[in-house]
């Protein structure tokens, strides 16, 4: 008995400790309120993207309206308010890039708030410091992608590993891998089996 009550609070241990990438109401929302519900928790926009997105809506019952304000004067945010019934509504953060030099970044905090709770998106922005005009690219036997930028290294890594089954999941391996050589990162794309 003793053992499985162990193993029961590691479990939850665990559990607590595992941040979920939607946020929303809990196992038993309150009946007929509104609850935001936000995805992804977290962005990250590299330059030359001028952009990155987020989703919010609601995962309740009636109307939930919410509003978004950032925290830097280099960022913003359309719409910054809305309505949602439980259709998802994509919102836009833009990056005025001309507050950043090459190889500088920046974080920040998109805060919403509603009628149904409230939360909030941690930003980065980076851009990159060179941009190089040939990108090298391997095609591996399982159909995974290694791309190269020009010029000598060493260069940063990056590991993409969310590919599927060509563009319906994961995405462009390949065009994701071209454009990671071409910021300057030495990119995988794993095709998964």
């Amino acid at each position: 008995m003793r053992r499985w009550t162990r193993a029961v609070l590691a479990a939850l241990a665990l559990a607590a400790c595992t941040e979920e990438p939607v946020s929303g109401p809990g196992p038993d929302p309150a009946p007929d309120v509104p609850q935001l519900c936000v995805t992804p928790l977290s962005v990250s926009i590299i330059h030359p993207a001028d952009s990155g997105s987020f989703e919010v809506w609601n995962c309740g019952h009636d109307t939930l309206t919410w509003s978004v304000s950032d925290d830097r004067p280099w960022l913003s945010c359309l719409p910054v308010g809305g309505s949602s019934v439980g259709e998802h509504d994509t919102i836009r953060i833009s990056v005025d890039w001309s507050d950043f030099g090459p190889g500088e970044s920046g974080d920040a905090v998109l805060t919403l708030a509603s009628n149904g709770g409230a939360d909030s998106i941690s930003v980065m922005v980076f851009q990159a410091e060179t941009y190089p005009d040939t990108v090298t690219v391997e095609v591996l036997s399982d159909s995974s992608f290694v791309c190269r930028p020009a010029g000598e290294g060493p260069f940063p890594v990056v590991l993409y590993n969310h590919g599927g089954k060509e563009s319906d999941v994961g995405g462009d391996l390949r065009g994701t891998c071209e454009a990671l050589a071409a910021l300057g990162f030495l990119a995988r794309s794993e095709r998964r089996p």
